[in-house]
Parts: structure tokens; sequence; C-alpha cells
């Protein structure tokens, strides 16, 4: 009499299976997780550019008449550019500018999704509404 030796086809096919529906639950968890990994590197960005912002304007004040380039002008997902921008001061002696990241051509988020922080610090994400125009909340509603 001769032992078995190795699976079945059918056990293979069983074990394949179940590892097929395994990684159908687990492929959208692992999705959103590289989105928010790309988000706070996003977020890290915008506040790099902060602080870079917010030192060129203390040394330069109203010396120069544009602003400087931004040092870190993006990541591998997004786009990051001053938005709207005043070199005038307002009554606390601070210009008003708006950082902004954009998803880069291709990717899933690209037209869905903003990053806003303006110089107060304040972080926005925005998107299209049911209406269409842009809608924006706090970062993490």
């Amino acid at each position: 009499m001769r032992t078995q030796v190795g699976m079945t086809l059918l056990e293979l096919l069983a074990a394949m299976a179940v590892t097929a529906i395994l990684a159908a639950m687990a492929w959208p968890a692992y999705q959103q997780q590289i989105l928010r990994g790309q988000l706070a590197e996003a977020r890290a960005a915008l506040l790099e550019n902060l602080h870079f912002v917010q030192r060129w304007h203390l040394e330069n004040r109203s010396q120069s008449g544009s602003w400087p380039p931004l040092p870190r002008p993006g990541t591998s997902e997004f786009e990051i550019r001053l938005g709207s921008a005043s070199l005038a001061a307002d009554s606390a002696g601070q210009a008003s500018f708006r950082l902004l990241a954009k998803p880069r051509a291709g990717h899933r988020l690209a037209g869905r999704l903003q990053l806003s922080l303006d110089q107060d610090g304040n972080l926005s994400q925005c998107g299209p509404d049911e209406s269409g125009p842009q809608s924006c909340g706090a970062w993490g509603d």
C-alpha cells in the first residue's frame, strides 16, 4: 500500500481559495493605509513649507516684492504650491498666504481632494461636494 505524499489538487485549490478570500478582504484596508501615509507625507511637507515661509517673511518683511520658491515643492504623490498670498501685513504684522497640496495627475484622488494650510497653521481638506463646488472642512472631518 502506497502512502500519500504531498497535497491533492483539491486541497491545493481549497488553500488557494482561502488565500484569495483573505487577500480580497485585506486589500481595501491596505489601500486605505497607503492613502493615509500619502496624506501624512503631504501634511508634513505643507508644515515644512509653512515654517520656511514664516521664517522668510520674518527676515524679509516687505523688502522683497515676491515670495520665495518653496523648499519642498511636493511629495511623490502631491504637488505643493503657494496659493493665495499677500505680502501686505495685517494688524498683527503677519502676511496672509495659503499653501495648497493637490494630488498629482493620475493619482486616484486627483480632482477630488486638496489639502490647504493657511498662515496660522489651520489645515483643511477640500473636495467637491454633491453640488460640485469645493467644500472645505478641518483636517480629519
